[in-house]
């Protein structure tokens, strides 16, 4: 049986550990809070940038480029066949077991987009399927955006996003003038064969109609 003075060590020591630990926390957490004012001017435009980021939804820009890219490897349109000012030719599109990577040039700046997921962050729950993603856009060899993407279930679908870069430039124009284009094509693309000699003998022969 230990004595009552080893009792009463024991919780003296473990007295003294606490309070030790409670005393280092207070302290880190005032060391952190006075860095934070020092740097909240620094802060605030880290802020600010994000927001403008997302404001812009930069990231579903980029997203679609990367995905029109993997369905099209040769996407490409003229400066002349463009509604607003942009000039795109796709270059290259690889997938490794870190990722896939797009390459393209647009009006006359070399870009790459690189698209990996973290197995760190993949795990299971009720059925379904979580992880993080990251998307990252690169201007002439400089990283320029890059956002985190949490996702869920088997498609993946994004639950969150989070900007972690973001260097406002020039490049934002054509991004959002690229994108615009490749949805302008689409809805044209779509009208075109929604009124396409074939659709519309098809749509003659369904109601009985002569093809004249």
């Amino acid at each position: 049986m230990p004595s009552n003075n080893e009792d009463l060590n024991i919780l003296s020591i473990r007295s003294a550990t606490e309070h030790l630990d409670a005393t280092v926390k207070r302290v880190l957490k005032r060391m952190d809070r006075q860095q934070q004012l020092k740097n909240s001017k620094l802060f605030n435009e880290v802020k600010d940038r994000k927001r403008i980021a997302k404001a812009l939804r930069l990231e579903q820009h980029v997203l679609l480029i990367f995905d029109a890219l993997l369905n099209d490897k040769a996407l490409s349109f003229a400066l002349k066949e463009s509604v607003i000012p942009a000039e795109f030719v796709a270059c290259l599109h690889t997938i490794d077991a870190s990722g896939s990577t797009a390459k393209f040039i647009l009006n006359d700046k070399s870009y790459t987009i690189v698209k990996g997921e973290s197995e760190a962050f993949l795990f299971e729950y009720d059925g379904d399927v979580f992880g993080q993603s990251q998307l990252t856009l690169f201007c002439d060899e400089e990283k320029v955006f890059a956002v985190n993407f949490d996702l869920a279930g088997e498609n993946k679908r994004i639950t969150d996003c989070q900007v972690v870069s973001f260097v406002p430039g020039y490049w934002v124009y054509d991004i959002v003038h690229a994108v615009q284009t490749i949805d302008i094509g689409k809805k044209l693309s779509a009208i075109d064969k929604k009124y396409s000699p074939e659709a519309l003998d098809e749509l003659k022969e369904r109601f009985g109609i002569s093809k004249d």
